[in-house]
């Protein structure tokens, strides 16, 4: 095990009202590709304590998601749902649990409007120092989980939800070192009780087949993909399809597959420069008509794409 300690340098963001998912992602150091399941304009408060090893955020979602993404490198960071979280890798969990966000595939949830949770990151030196001096066991699932796996409700869980809560209810001051070995001591805890896989809650052929159309989608790498072409990838019916992504998302694959696309022009524009041609960005991800681009992007995010792109360029 390593003993140096290396610093997590804290974001300078404490408080803020984020109106685009993807510019708390990159304040926060994250790689999000939240693709927004319910239309209407984003509203995302997001709190920020932290230490020099520990990071806290705490963020309420306005709007339904599949939340796909990756952690802040060199972190070991774990979701705290609160309310609002539907699934977990295709399936429920039970309330309470932790889940562990380094997984080789990302994250992998369904979430509903008013959706709250906390996420809890270490640098991954500081929990095997903590781990190291009070002769604690660091659980596969911390450092190493498996697709689906969650920590259960227990005593130490408990008191890490306590612990997180407690941090954002008074100044939201910088988390002293104690504090944060008291997070990594309850986190450790947590991690060496039973570790749980989720169970399908829907049946086994839909779930395995949204799993595989989404695995294909990104092997596509940014591509613009057709329902017929998932139909192929994943061996079942267009109708079949259709009933596994609506038990999943509340969408059919179409209308998932044009939330992707426009997610990515977003992104685009959120990150564009005063050379961006929106038409251009439109097009690459296959929307060939402007005036119903424009109406159905207004739709999902409450503003035109030259709205989003004027507020990126301010």
């Amino acid at each position: 095990m390593p003993t140096q300690v290396v610093k997590n340098h804290a974001t300078p963001l404490t408080h803020a009202n984020f109106s685009d998912i993807g510019d708390l992602g990159r304040a926060l150091g994250w790689d999000i590709d939240f693709r927004q399941l319910t239309p209407g304009p984003q509203a995302i408060p997001a709190t920020v304590v932290a230490g020099n090893h520990v990071a806290l955020l705490r963020m309420n979602l306005n709007r339904s998601y599949h939340q796909c993404a990756y952690p802040p490198r060199g972190t070991i960071t774990f979701g705290v749902p609160e309310k609002g979280a539907e699934d977990w890798f295709g399936a429920s969990y039970p309330d309470q649990s932790i889940l562990p966000f380094n997984l080789a595939s990302g994250v992998d949830m369904v979430s509903r409007g008013g959706f709250l949770a906390y996420t809890i990151s270490f640098a991954e030196d500081f929990l095997w120092y903590v781990a190291e001096t009070f002769q604690l066991p660091v659980a596969d699932v911390l450092y190493a989980p498996s697709s689906g796996a969650f920590i259960p409700d227990s005593e130490a869980v408990q008191n890490l939800r306590f612990l997180i809560r407690s941090h954002f209810r008074n100044d939201k001051t910088p988390l002293d070192s104690e504090q944060e070995t008291a997070l990594a001591i309850e986190l450790l805890r947590a991690g060496a009780g039973e570790v749980a896989i989720v169970k399908s809650c829907t049946p086994v052929v839909r779930r395995k087949a949204v799993a595989r159309a989404l695995e294909y989608i990104d092997q596509c790498q940014g591509e613009v993909v057709a329902v017929g072409q998932l139909c192929a990838a994943t061996g079942i019916s267009w109708r079949t399809l259709t009933r596994a992504f609506h038990e999943r998302f509340g969408l059919g694959p179409k209308a998932y597959l044009n939330r992707l696309r426009l997610s990515s022009v977003r992104t685009q524009l959120s990150t564009g420069d005063g050379e961006v041609v929106i038409a251009d960005i439109a097009n690459s991800q296959d929307f060939w008509h402007m005036g119903q681009f424009a109406r159905d992007y207004r739709l999902v995010y409450g503003e035109l794409p030259s709205e989003t792109l004027r507020r990126s360029q301010l």
